[in-house]
């Protein structure tokens, strides 16, 4: 028997994997011990921060966007974070596990602005204006971090 974590682990892998097919087998691995890592750490739901990979990158840690300003795996904004978060680099949010720490890290920076609300903070996640756009992305990112709870459980 594995202990819960590792059992944890494998079975997020075994999710990113079934969905997005890409992902070698040894990346997944990675990103799902630091999902969970993280998600522990910045007391945010794992599904959450899968959803956000899944619709971001699709679980690309080297991912760039296409106007070349968000990177890695959560597309963190380099330009506006790098002023807010001292020592980022492009390096480490192309790293795995630096890439998925610090979309948590906003991400939780954007829960604590929205006063709790994670539906708010996904919204603002997206961008710092609230628009119809930050809507249908909270959605899309809700529906695949659903889609992630179903799998993990």
């Amino acid at each position: 028997c594995f202990p819960v974590t590792i059992r944890k682990s494998m079975d997020i892998s075994d999710a990113i994997r079934s969905t997005y097919p890409n992902v070698p087998k040894n990346k997944a691995i990675m990103m799902a011990d630091a999902q969970i890592r993280y998600s522990q750490q910045y007391k945010i739901e794992t599904h959450i921060g899968l959803g956000i990979s899944g619709i971001e990158s699709g679980f690309n840690p080297n991912a760039v966007s296409y106007n070349g300003t968000s990177h890695g795996s959560m597309q963190v904004h380099y330009k506006v974070w790098k002023k807010e978060l001292p020592g980022l680099t492009l390096k480490c949010l192309h790293d795995i596990d630096c890439g998925i720490k610090t979309g948590y890290k906003i991400l939780a920076r954007y829960r604590e602005l929205n006063k709790g609300n994670m539906y708010a903070a996904m919204k603002s996640y997206y961008g710092a204006t609230d628009t119809s756009e930050n809507v249908k992305y909270a959605n899309r990112v809700f529906l695949k971090a659903m889609y992630f709870k179903s799998k993990i459980g």
